[in-house]
């Protein structure tokens, strides 16, 4: 009878092992890619997918494998796909939202951030009733240094609020149910926050709208804390 302290793995069974470690490996990368795809495209903030297959082709041919990789049920690929696809997409199963974003949570975000602009309109809706109802009384230096430095408070709140951005002129929220994007208040509401903003420029004129949207997304979306 041999002695289990002499016992050895078999060729067979160091093979297997090996390939097991080669898979893992391999999986680790592909999940490492597209995570790194994900969060690029977020990032950039590129207009919302239609759907999940759309969003899996694309995502696919960065990370370089095929988009099916994305669709099968259960596995680490689809589960980390999936979490991303919600911010992503405007078209998507409702198991899927229900499963990755806990209604609770997304009720406190979106709460939150609506309280946030409630003030904030609140505050340029009184001082511009006061200016119309009162002008004997208000001062013009005193109303122009109100809404400067109500204008300073908004720039402070969106470049600290991850779920607040600015796009076509209209104020967005990341903060919803479904996590896709939508509107919080229209263009011409903000129109005199991002006029104010244009003019603060020392050159008018040096930044496109586009441009002026983008530097005032939130400091940890642009990776800096720096403020104009």
């Amino acid at each position: 009878m041999k002695k289990l302290n002499n016992y050895r793995p078999s060729k067979l069974a160091t093979q297997s092992k090996d390939k097991h470690d080669w898979k893992q490996e391999q999986l680790n990368k592909t999940l490492a890619k597209t995570k790194t795809a994900l969060e690029s495209l977020i990032k950039k903030n590129v207009p919302p997918y239609e759907n999940f297959s759309k969003l899996a082709r694309d995502v696919a041919l960065i990370v370089g494998v095929d988009p099916s990789l994305y669709r099968k049920a259960g596995t680490p690929q689809r589960k980390l796909f999936d979490s991303y696809a919600v911010k992503l997409c405007t078209k998507f199963p409702r198991s899927v939202a229900e499963a990755i974003i806990p209604e609770e949570t997304l009720q406190i975000q979106l709460s939150e951030a609506r309280h946030r602009i409630h003030v904030l309109e609140k505050i340029l809706a009184d001082l511009t009733t006061k200016s119309k109802s009162k002008p004997t009384l208000i001062k013009t230096d005193s109303f122009l240094q109100a809404f400067e430095a109500t204008c300073q408070l908004v720039e402070t709140v969106l470049k600290e609020e991850q779920y607040l951005y600015f796009e076509k002129g209209r104020l967005m929220t990341r903060a919803t149910m479904t996590g896709v994007p939508a509107p919080l208040s229209d263009a011409k509401t903000c129109k005199p926050f991002l006029d104010w903003r244009h003019a603060k420029n020392t050159n008018p004129g040096s930044l496109s709208t586009a441009e002026l949207e983008e530097s005032l997304r939130p400091s940890i979306e642009r990776g800096t804390s720096e403020t104009d």
